[in-house]
């Protein structure tokens, strides 16, 4: 889910700026008259708003996490049917017990294996899984 969110983040942003690159050279003189400080302007705020609503989608996540529910769970407001009682307990659930480990993007060696999770929802999370698959 987050992973997949960020590659097509990544990806946006990649078409975005090629697309701003492409469009300068072949308007050619007609952006570069644009003071400096204006351009430098715009990138700021975009840089600002992309800061801001990433680091809202961190943190959103980190609640979850927190909570030990995946978006579909909580979207439906039903308590948590797998908070193990603590915020720490949670994320050694999610992220495996080894705790040094958990900013290294390798693969856990612990349960859960940080491809499948149990969810009250899962044929929702099956189907949608497999829709994304098949479309991608």
């Amino acid at each position: 889910g987050c992973v997949c969110a960020f590659v097509w983040v990544c990806v946006r942003v990649c078409v975005c700026v090629g697309g701003w690159r492409c469009a300068s050279q072949l308007l050619g003189s007609e952006l570069s008259e644009a003071p400096a400080h204006v351009t430098e302007i715009v990138c700021s705020l975009c840089t600002a708003l992309f800061a801001f609503l990433l680091t809202f989608f961190m943190l959103f996540h980190l609640y979850l996490i927190s909570i030990n529910k995946t978006t579909l769970e909580y979207m439906g407001r039903s308590p948590s049917t797998y908070h193990k009682g603590s915020i720490l307990a949670n994320f050694e659930d999610v992220f495996g017990p080894l705790s040094w480990r958990w900013l290294v993007p390798i693969p856990s060696t612990g349960v859960p294996s940080g491809w499948r999770y149990r969810s009250i929802y899962p044929s929702i999370c099956l189907s949608l899984s497999l829709l994304f698959i098949r479309y991608v």
